[in-house]
């Protein structure tokens, strides 16, 4: 969920005894959606808390996204935390084999990678761009924003120093996962539940600078001053800052990118996520439990 189409499963009589768990990574949130989604939501929201009450379980993604859902709040017994998991062996299969040198005064190599959209916030990361030197920026992700945020790079003069890569396979993101120096998510709205591009990021060892969006899960993913930095929503000197921080500090860039890589093995990788999934699925089907 949101999935609206999952309701026709109340509709159908077969569905009486079996249990139901649903994986929750997000609320429908409609502040900047406009008139039509708030109207929408209005028919949808009785089916959505039907679905909530039917539910034998119910998995977020994390424990401050959990705590600040309006939708959740009446069932906190049903609730339980599993973060997203990543296959590390398979994402890192598609990265090269080796890496060229770079000479010392290359520019410092920033990703983001993401939906060209409103709450992912890259017209800040372009503004911050425009604070800084010898820095590069790669932006992964096509969407509605494209022409826009091509617009605020060259309004703000940074384009050159810019490049919009737009969808890429697995094997060419490896290879800017691979190369770069850092991965930004400055997302503004809780709308960014977790970041799982921040898990891709630890997985190759990448320090990570993300925002301090309430009730997001990217605050819980990143450790600040541990596996990277995070930073208020919207804020481009703060934003400009830390990667100024990181830019300046090759040694403090690569521990953080190292206690990244560690916090994802023991916390996001594919193992434990599914571990913790066997568990919830195990519960809701013991006869003593569903009882």
């Amino acid at each position: 969920l949101p999935n609206p189409s999952v309701c026709w499963l109340l509709t159908r009589a077969s569905f009486e005894g079996t249990p139901l768990v649903l994986h929750w990574h997000s609320d429908v949130l409609t502040d900047n959606q406009g008139v039509a989604m708030r109207a929408l939501y209005r028919f949808y929201r009785p089916l959505e808390r039907m679905l909530l009450e039917r539910a034998a379980a119910i998995i977020a993604t994390s424990s401050s996204y959990l705590q600040t859902s309006e939708s959740l709040k009446d069932y906190p017994e049903k609730c339980h935390v599993v973060p997203l998991g990543l296959d590390g062996a398979r994402v890192l299969s598609h990265a090269p084999e080796e890496q060229p040198d770079r000479p010392n005064d290359e520019p410092f190599e920033l990703l983001a990678i993401g939906r060209l959209t409103y709450y992912k916030g890259f017209g800040f990361l372009l503004r911050a761009l425009a604070e800084l030197e010898n820095v590069r920026l790669h932006i992964v992700g096509t969407g509605v924003l494209w022409k826009e945020l091509h617009a605020i790079a060259r309004e703000l003069k940074v384009k050159r120093y810019v490049t919009f890569h737009g969808g890429l396979d697995d094997e060419a993101l490896a290879g800017r996962l691979a190369r770069c120096d850092c991965v930004c998510l400055p997302s503004t709205e809780r709308t960014e539940a977790f970041g799982l591009v921040l898990l891709e990021a630890m997985a190759f060892g990448k320090p990570t600078i993300a925002t301090r969006v309430q009730g997001s899960g990217m605050s819980w993913v990143v450790r600040d001053g541990e596996t990277g930095l995070l930073v208020p929503p919207r804020d481009v000197q703060a934003l400009a800052d830390a990667i100024r921080t990181l830019q300046n500090d090759p040694e403090r860039c690569a521990r953080l990118g190292e206690s990244g890589r560690t916090r994802f093995e023991q916390h996001f990788a594919i193992g434990p996520s599914v571990d913790a999934l066997r568990t919830v699925y195990e519960r809701v089907t013991t006869p003593a439990v569903r009882q």
